[in-house]
């Protein structure tokens, strides 16, 4: 695995998804401040564009020289982009919460809802797919 690599397209997937999220919110109107939980529509949409961009960016990840394709080197990317996320997750929401700013409650309700972690799951399977069919040809 080469592991920079990983991790670099790690924290861009984080960052386009990041900005697809909000996208979608301001598209469908979903209200940003945690009062008001996030709709199914809301839920579907980000998963399968986020699912998308787990495949483009697992592709460019394979594209690699040193890169060995396979399921096993998807999976290892799977969790690179898990690890990642839950970095930048508490890298952000950390000091969110210690200024007062954010809402505990809301921030709970999102990380407990069952479409996140279907999203997590798919996030880690893309690679592990992507792999497989990559490493066939």
């Amino acid at each position: 695995m080469d592991k920079k690599r990983a991790i670099w397209i790690s924290v861009l997937l984080y960052a386009a998804t990041f900005l697809i999220g909000i996208v979608v919110a301001l598209t469908l109107g979903t209200d940003l401040s945690g009062e008001t939980p996030i709709t199914k529509m809301h839920w579907v949409l980000s998963i399968i564009l986020s699912v998308i961009l787990a495949g483009l960016f697992s592709l460019w990840y394979f594209k690699g020289r040193k890169i060995k394709i396979s399921q096993k080197e998807g999976l290892y990317l799977g969790l690179t982009f898990l690890a990642v996320g839950i970095f930048f997750d508490l890298l952000f929401i950390i000091p969110y919460l210690a200024l007062g700013v954010g809402d505990v409650n809301s921030l709970l309700n999102y990380y407990q809802d069952p479409f996140f972690w279907i999203s997590v799951v798919l996030i880690v399977v893309t690679p592990i797919v992507v792999g497989k069919w990559k490493g066939k040809k």
